[in-house]
């Protein structure tokens, strides 16, 4: 008798045995890389915001049947940048979130009603 753990499956044919291994492949990000105001999508997993020019605001997408999506908002310039949760939702206990440092990130995910900092 031959047992299989998590992921793993075992195929007996005639003359043979097969054992297979599901294999994890890191995902690959999408990134955006903006220098004016600009709304996040579900589909979206990071935005690298060059705010050189001025303040810039990164609207999220609704934290709402998105349970689990991870964001992160990346600052790269002199001026800050706000990151807008969707409609009255929330970044926290907060609508806005202010990065107002140089190269200052926030990294977020939904809980399904809201976004929480992690």
């Amino acid at each position: 008798k031959i047992n299989a753990g998590p992921g793993m499956t075992v195929t007996q044919h005639a003359d043979d045995i097969t054992l297979s291994a599901a294999t994890s492949v890191s995902p690959v990000l999408n990134v955006l890389s903006v220098n004016s105001n600009t709304s996040m999508t579900p589909s979206d997993d990071m935005a690298v915001v060059d705010s050189s020019l001025g303040v810039v605001t990164i609207s999220l997408p609704t934290a709402i049947g998105n349970t689990g999506k991870k964001l992160i908002v990346k600052r790269i310039g002199a001026n800050n940048v706000i990151v807008q949760a969707f409609g009255i939702q929330l970044i926290d206990a907060s609508n806005t979130a202010t990065l107002n440092y140089d190269y200052m990130s926030i990294s977020i995910v939904s809980d399904g009603t809201r976004w929480v900092v992690i």
